[in-house]
């Protein structure tokens, strides 16, 4: 669906629902690797969205595909042998066009008619944002709709593209991931992370409706990279260079912040209920001395790195406790982990 090669996609979260009856996963971030001049971020909105290749990259028209006008054979042209009609098929051309705020799909024997409703036809969704490669220099550009006067492309540094941001250049892009964590500095909250791999990592800031309203430069020199992604245990950015085959790994604020982990012998049964909870997994990422602290979520609490535990319903009735593990470092920071444990279930 005019995908010419998608590295990589994510899941935006609290999109969508995960109920299949109801039709609708939600937005997609889609990075969309160039052939000649573009590389491409898109926000998917729906299923079916044609995101253009190979008769449109970027914004534009695909030169390298000019010369070729193939028929699509799912499609025949029901005026085929009238009036010197000699087209017995649509051409993907004539089902596939340029945004536009009233694309007109019409029969190629005769524009006064327009295709048949049941022939499937797309408009070109256009990306939130475009870069040229080796072959298009440092340009970047917005593409908006506007409502009035249809689709108009801007470079980024014009104030009319409604983004901030100076110019870049790629050559393969690459999809990252959104920063839901709450430790790194308040400018970095929410953004989502995009990278390529001509050697740069940059933070997108998107509004309430998905649209693109600035690019910041995030990192530079982080040529080869291949894969870019986010460990909220430990919130510490990965990336993976495949040339030297390396593994880096970018966190804030000095020795991040220790990961808990809860291990428990089980997890459900009959009340009363005997658990041992285990906390061993546990560690600081710089080597810090913890300290552990137990929540039985039934109002008893409990210290040290081992703890066991009576639970006991109040009935018969199934009944489920949240029990919270809390390891502190010796720096005074602090990460919790959680799990259920369910009686009479």
């Amino acid at each position: 669906m005019g995908m010419r090669n998608p590295f990589r996609f994510i899941h935006i979260p609290g999109t969508g629902s995960h109920f299949v009856e109801e039709g609708d996963p939600g937005l997609l971030l889609v990075a969309d690797v160039g052939s000649v001049s573009w590389e491409e971020l898109n926000v998917v909105p729906h299923g079916g969205a044609n995101l253009g290749w190979p008769i449109f990259e970027g914004y534009g028209q695909m030169p390298f595909f000019d010369v070729f006008n193939p028929q699509n054979k799912d499609e025949p042209n029901p005026l085929f042998g009238q009036n010197g009609c000699a087209e017995p098929f649509f051409r993907f051309r004539d089902l596939n066009k340029q945004a536009a705020l009233n694309p007109v799909f019409a029969n190629p024997c005769d524009t006064t008619q327009t295709i048949p409703g049941d022939v499937p036809v797309h408009v070109h969704h256009w990306p939130a944002i475009s870069w040229g490669n080796a072959n298009a220099d440092s340009v970047v550009l917005i593409g908006r709709i506007d409502s009035v006067i249809g689709p108009k492309v801007y470079e980024l540094e014009d104030p009319a593209s409604g983004v901030s941001g100076t110019h870049f250049n790629g050559s393969s892009t690459i999809t990252g991931f959104i920063y839901d964590g709450d430790t790194w500095p308040e400018d970095y909250q929410g953004k989502y992370f995009h990278a390529d791999f001509e050697g740069w990592i940059r933070c997108f800031s998107f509004d309430d409706n998905w649209s693109l309203t600035s690019v910041d430069t995030f990192a530079r020199k982080t040529t080869n990279l291949v894969y870019l992604t986010w460990k909220p245990e430990e919130e510490c950015l990965y990336w993976v260079d495949i040339v030297e085959g390396r593994i880096h790994k970018v966190c804030y604020g000095g020795v991040p912040r220790p990961v808990s982990k809860i291990e428990a012998d089980t997890l459900y049964g009959p009340s009363p209920l005997s658990v041992q909870f285990d906390a061993s997994s546990s560690f600081s990422p710089g080597g810090a001395p913890l300290d552990y602290a137990w929540d039985f979520g039934d109002g008893q609490t409990a210290q040290g790195i081992n703890a066991g535990h009576l639970f006991v319903a109040p009935d018969q009735n199934p009944v489920s406790y949240t029990v919270v593990l809390t390891v502190t470092d010796s720096a005074g920071q602090s990460s919790s982990a959680s799990t259920i444990v369910s009686l009479n279930n």
